[in-house]
């Protein structure tokens, strides 16, 4: 049987992000252009941490940067490197260094120059986890769509620079997220999940994300952005024609509902939502509604994400899934 995802109403900060959409290239998520030569961070797993995660919304934890206040932080698979709000770090006492060599980021439906970074010696994340030496770009966050739940938005996002270096579970549905000690997963999943068990596939890292495969019904492999920051999935145009995918017209009507509440005149033929079927994630059956795009890989986002207890082990360069 197929694990169904549920239909949920998107949140405000999601409609601001559509339009971007649209367009034939769509990033639901930070990338960073510009190059840059820092130390890497590495992680501390004292004893296994356990954060709780917001219910209903992507995910966002509570973090502290070295000696600031707690702060909400959206875990962003999607996003390449790990930023703060410049007005947070300001107001908190970081300090604010230029980068030798300007960052470009782009984001949905936005693009900066970026000049400056914090450096942190220690981010606690939980109680045993600590990340050493983690650089945030510097960004107004104010004014970008940054997606988390509306009594607490994120002054921040932990992305894909801070997450190589871990091992994550995600199980939104028990409402946590872990960080593991590397070795041996599977023993520790065994505990944690006694009546379960799990599968895995090959993680690659493409423009410094996480890359995996869906495996179609004639066998063929979906290349799909592990992004937990994206509050939709996005299929490729090529394989909306390979696998002959039925318009979700459904979808579509919801979507341009609610913009039109907002004053936005969007029709559904101009949201080609699709209803994936016959796919598979580490031999679990998946069916969720896709915008289709123009690109050349997909986005397995944060509504199909949301409803799968998953590990990324980073430093093992795999996806483990749950097996329920």
């Amino acid at each position: 049987m197929s694990r169904l995802v549920s239909r949920t109403r998107l949140p405000t900060v999601a409609l601001l992000s559509l339009v971007a959409l649209l367009s034939p290239v769509a990033l639901l998520s930070l990338v960073a252009l510009g190059a840059c030569t820092t130390p890497p961070t590495s992680m501390t797993v004292r004893s296994e941490s356990s954060v709780p995660l917001e219910p209903d919304t992507v995910p966002v934890i509570t973090l502290t940067l070295g000696s600031s206040r707690p702060a909400p932080f959206l875990v962003d698979t999607g996003a390449s490197v790990s930023l703060v709000d410049d007005a947070w770090s300001a107001a908190n006492g970081l300090t604010e260094s230029r980068y030798l060599v300007p960052r470009r980021m782009r984001g949905i439906g936005w693009q900066r120059t970026v000049w400056s970074h914090a450096r942190v010696a220690q981010v606690q994340l939980g109680d045993g986890a600590t990340a050493h030496d983690v650089e945030l770009a510097l960004v107004d966050l104010r004014n970008l769509p940054v997606p988390g739940a509306e009594q607490s938005r994120p002054v921040g996002i932990l992305g894909a620079d801070l997450l190589r270096v871990s091992v994550t579970l995600f199980d939104a549905r028990r409402g946590e997220l872990r960080f593991l000690a590397a070795d041996p997963i599977e023993e520790r999943l065994a505990v944690l999940y006694p009546q379960t068990s799990w599968r895995s596939v090959r993680v690659e890292w493409k423009d410094d994300t996480p890359v995996i495969a869906l495996t179609a019904a004639d066998g063929g492999n979906m290349r799909m952005l592990l992004d937990t920051g994206a509050e939709l999935s996005v299929i490729a145009a090529r394989w909306d024609r390979t696998l002959g995918l039925e318009a979700d017209e459904e979808r579509a009507a919801e979507i341009a509902e609610i913009f039109a509440t907002r004053d936005r005149a969007v029709l559904r033929d101009d949201l080609p939502f699709r209803r994936v079927t016959g796919v598979s994630l580490a031999g679990v059956p998946l069916e969720f509604s896709a915008l289709r795009v123009g690109a050349e890989r997909g986005i397995l986002g944060n509504d199909v994400l949301r409803h799968l207890s998953f590990v990324l082990d980073g430093p093992g360069g795999r996806l483990l899934v749950a097996q329920d």
